[in-house]
């Protein structure tokens, strides 16, 4: 006979516990408000989230640090096998969030595909930098 955790047991053996269901044990781990936030997910995204870009909750001096993440994400992503640089732009401002997202849906739908049409990744990261750095 096994003793259940929390009744005295006549006999030696081992003790059944309750294991927790991995859904609960990911949900308490992502929902915890005592944990601080990040402000954004850097390059590798535990739990399978999908990472997003902003600028949001950042000082604009910060800006610059925060181009050069999305520039390695992007480099990133140009070396993957059978990688195109239309495919990967779109999935870039499909994450974009805050300011970034604003700023996508108020560029009219010509701005949109140039953007997108850049020959390559690394072309079009100047464009979006020079609208929020002026530079």
């Amino acid at each position: 006979m096994m003793a259940w955790e929390g009744q005295p047991s006549t006999q030696q053996g081992p003790t059944v516990t309750e294991v927790p269901d991995l859904e609960e044990v990911q949900d308490e781990t992502v929902n915890q408000p005592d944990q601080p936030q990040a402000m954004t997910p850097t390059l590798a995204v535990p739990n399978g989230r999908i990472q997003t870009f902003t600028l949001d909750h950042i000082p604009p001096s910060q800006w610059r640090y925060r181009f050069q993440e999305f520039k390695a994400w992007l480099i990133l992503e140009v070396q993957k096998p059978n990688a195109q640089s239309r495919q990967i732009l779109l999935q870039f401002v499909s994450r974009f969030v805050g300011i970034l997202q604003d700023w996508w849906m108020s560029l009219r739908e010509y701005k949109q595909l140039m953007f997108l049409q850049t020959k390559s990744v690394e072309g079009a990261l100047p464009q979006l930098y020079s609208e929020f750095c002026g530079q």
